[in-house]
């Protein structure tokens, strides 16, 4: 090639290059803003209480943690929510006090968490 086909050739994979950018850019998504500020003060104090939802042999039992304005078993839920919630299944057998270092460390951030208990009724009676 001599070299004005060299240099045409280049300026015109150059000007093909430069035609992608603004599909490059055009398909990212502009961050929102509008979100839930993180948690930056002292973290908050830990209640929870025994749940149940249903009626019944049909009824599901939760253990719900959530951020307290003291701390203790049935104590107000801290006021200045909304508290996102996690729904926590722990693995078969084990107890629920057993996840109890970890969901704390989520509740003290701000969150509700619900962990599972066992369920009372086994779905392998109802196949017999």
């Amino acid at each position: 090639m001599r070299g004005i086909e060299k240099s045409s050739l280049f300026i015109l994979s150059m000007l093909m290059f430069s035609a992608l950018f603004p599909l490059v850019s055009a398909s990212l998504l502009q961050e929102d803003d509008n979100f839930e500020p993180t948690h930056e003060g002292v973290d908050f104090p830990i209640g929870w209480s025994d749940i149940s939802i249903g009626f019944g042999p049909n009824s599901q039992g939760f253990e719900m943690i959530y951020p307290a304005m003291i701390g203790g078993s049935d104590d107000e839920m801290a006021g200045n929510g909304p508290f996102p919630w996690v729904l926590f299944f722990g693995s078969d057998g084990e107890a629920q006090d057993g996840y109890m270092e970890l969901t704390s460390k989520i509740v003290k951030r701000g969150y509700i968490v619900l962990v599972t208990q066992e369920m009372q009724d086994s779905p392998k009676q109802h196949l017999n």
